[in-house]
């Protein structure tokens, strides 16, 4: 954000979202691994007893799906596959840069600094606890829903149906909006951000912020692989390991 040279700038109520795109090797690393575990659930067994159960009859692969409380198929990633591809380094270097660009903000430092044992606090790390492959199609979508057990999540955008497949008519398929709390004046914020998916969007965010992902209407598939990470300081984690000894 570039700003007038005599200005200071406070956002202690901001909830913050960052963006970057990946480098291309780094989007086909991810986009190979989500072929593989998509590939590696192609098993089709199609039994009747499958399809009573409420099965996806003619897309066997969700059939080996987990599935969460929004109803919405995915399938996991580990750790060790993110790091036998080669994206786990790339993947912790941007929660890094996120946590740095969190802790600019000297009223989120300080909050912490008070709030969190062990303060004050630097050399925050983090750590990928769980991350998913999502594959939709047309009329598929996720409704408003956060993610919990965790301080960040991320998404990653893979594949996006061509633009000519999209409706003319709807400016927001597909796209993830994120809601702010509380209302807003539109006239100097808005309590909404529209963020449009394209092939290699890496898209960072608060876990508690809700979000929603509209569907898009045409032929196609949306792919992208998500993941939430839990952040500690150096000086926390010192903190319980006393608190462990006693």
């Amino acid at each position: 954000m570039n700003v007038r040279d005599n200005w200071q700038v406070d956002a202690p109520w901001a909830q913050l979202v960052c963006s970057t795109q990946m480098p291309d090797d780094i989007t086909k690393k991810i986009l190979k691994l989500s072929d593989k575990i998509l590939e590696d659930n192609q098993d089709d067994p199609k039994d009747e007893e499958f399809v009573k159960a409420g099965g996806y009859k003619g897309d066997p692969k969700k059939e080996t799906a987990t599935y969460n409380w929004l109803k919405v198929p995915f399938w996991k990633i580990t750790q060790e596959q993110l790091q036998e591809c080669d994206v786990l380094p790339y993947l912790m270097q941007q929660l890094r840069n996120y946590m740095e660009t969190i802790l600019a903000n000297g009223n989120v430092k300080n909050h912490l600094d008070i709030t969190v044992p062990g303060g004050p606090h630097k050399d925050w790390m983090s750590q990928i606890t769980e991350a998913w492959v999502v594959s939709q199609y047309e009329n598929e979508y996720a409704p408003v829903h956060n993610h919990v057990h965790c301080k960040i999540s991320s998404v990653c955008y893979l594949k996006v149906p061509e633009k000519e497949n999209v409706s003319a008519e709807r400016d927001n398929d597909g796209q993830i909006v994120f809601t702010g709390m509380g209302g807003a004046d539109p006239f100097s914020t808005s309590s909404l951000l529209n963020v449009h998916p394209i092939p290699g969007l890496l898209v960072i965010y608060p876990s508690s912020l809700n979000h929603q992902v509209y569907p898009f209407h045409g032929p196609g598939e949306r792919r992208a692989m998500a993941f939430n990470a839990e952040v500690v300081s150096v000086q926390q984690m010192e903190f319980i390991e006393n608190l462990q000894k006693g």
